[in-house]
């Protein structure tokens, strides 16, 4: 900053306002001897001090400290993704403004959900529901009196961050009452039909259920509701048509009713098929019928990366990602939650290397409730059980305002070739 044309630029401003340097100093909290200073170009405002000034006259920083002169405005290319275009932020910064936030107010939809199933364990918990089988004791507590009736189970966060999530309906929404008592378990799964028992008075049809559904998530403020789906078919003896004709068709009408009833996510997860031929006709379906729809897979394991074979986990990875719209780096565990999440991330990463993929498929990475690895690696937060007392979730959020999650197509990965170790030491 030019000191002296910012000074005489200054008593100009000051003058034309009527005001004198002693005036002017008690508008600034400052005292007269330091804005005579200024205008004589022997010192200059803090910067803090600069916006005030600009705020008071009504003109920008940069016109102020260039002493009247307008900068030169330089337009700069950003790169970005068409496919990722429809969901970067819009950004508005008002610098005349005592409070500058740089981060947009409102969230956006992108890739991130808020997932319901570790709050269903909670909540099974709390309502003394807990027999000891966890899958059913979660099932049986996704209920509309116990999602939409109040806030108090599933809706951890405040609505200024549910704008940019989805509402995940895990395991449970479209299984009956009583999951563990039942004999034909395998004919439970994949129905893609809401449980009338559940959410009863939800329209007489799968399609106006599943509207229901998706209009009382949004009345809470969620951008949607988004589907746990398992990989296999339900309606009949073994859960299981195949991956023939019979199989498709069955896919390609519930992928209709989703698409009608405006659901925009599928998280498949496991089941009869988990393998990647399956998947892959899942994805090719759903592109074909529910064009509207992001499809999430992901290769099922245990909860830390050193259980099962590096090799079986690398092969499956190189063939699910590429028909992934959103790749799940799948439920990992404390203690070595991060560590292991790392290393999924990586071999991910890694597989993509000149990848190609299928159909058009994004290629976002999910890295679940790890929010740090989202927000350095650009990956979706899949968020499970809404841990308000830490607030890096909620952090998350508001960077994926500035810096959405980003496909693996889009940037080369390099990585050191040095080894990190994690080690936890229990209590004896």
């Amino acid at each position: 900053m030019n000191d002296f044309n910012f000074g005489n630029y200054l008593c100009a401003l000051r003058t034309e306002s009527g005001l004198s340097q002693k005036e002017l100093a008690a508008k600034l909290g400052v005292s007269d001897k330091a804005v005579s200073k200024w205008e004589n170009g022997r010192s200059k405002p803090r910067n803090d001090a600069l916006l005030t000034i600009a705020t008071l006259f009504g003109i920008s920083t940069d016109e102020l400290i260039t002493g009247g002169k307008r900068a030169p405005r330089t337009d700069s290319a950003i790169a970005h993704s068409p496919a990722m275009a429809k969901y970067v932020p819009d950004t508005k910064i008002d610098e005349r403004t005592t409070n500058m936030n740089f981060i947009p107010s409102d969230s956006k939809p992108n890739f991130d959900y808020m997932c319901t199933w570790e709050l269903q364990e909670v909540t099974a918990k709390k309502l003394g529901l807990a027999s000891g089988d966890c899958c059913a004791d979660q099932r049986d507590v996704l209920t509309d009196e116990l999602l939409f009736a109040n806030e108090r189970y599933y809706h951890p966060y405040a609505r200024e961050y549910r704008a940019g999530l989805y509402l995940l309906l895990d395991d449970g929404w479209d299984v009956p009452f009583g999951s563990r008592n039942r004999k034909d378990v395998k004919r439970l799964f994949g129905t893609c039909d809401p449980d009338p028992k559940k959410f009863p008075n939800y329209g007489n049809t799968p399609v106006e259920r599943l509207e229901t559904l998706n209009r009382k998530a949004k009345e809470l403020g969620y951008a949607g509701i988004g589907l746990w789906i398992a990989t296999e078919t339900g309606g009949n003896e073994t859960g299981d048509l195949g991956v023939g004709k019979e199989a498709r068709d069955y896919w390609a009408e519930r992928a209709r009713w989703c698409e009608s009833a405006g659901v925009r996510y599928w998280k498949i997860d496991w089941g009869a098929h988990e393998d990647p031929d399956y998947r892959r006709m899942m994805t090719e379906v759903l592109h074909e019928n529910a064009p509207h729809i992001l499809v999430e897979h992901a290769v099922c394991q245990g909860p830390y990366s050193r259980m099962g074979s590096v090799e079986f986990r690398t092969s499956r990875t190189e063939r699910i990602l590429p028909v992934s719209d959103v790749f799940r780096l799948y439920d990992v565990a404390p203690p070595f939650k991060d560590s292991s999440m790392l290393m999924r991330a990586n071999e991910a990463l890694t597989a993509s290397v000149g990848m190609k993929p299928f159909d058009h498929t994004l290629g976002i990475l999910n890295a679940e409730t790890c929010a740090s690895i989202c927000a350095a690696f650009g990956c979706a937060l899949g968020i499970m059980g809404g841990n308000t007392k830490d607030s890096s979730d909620a952090a998350c959020l508001r960077w994926h305002r500035l810096a959405p999650p980003f496909s693996v197509y889009e940037a080369d990965y390099k990585k050191s070739d040095e080894l990190l170790n994690d080690s936890f030491f229990f209590d004896r």
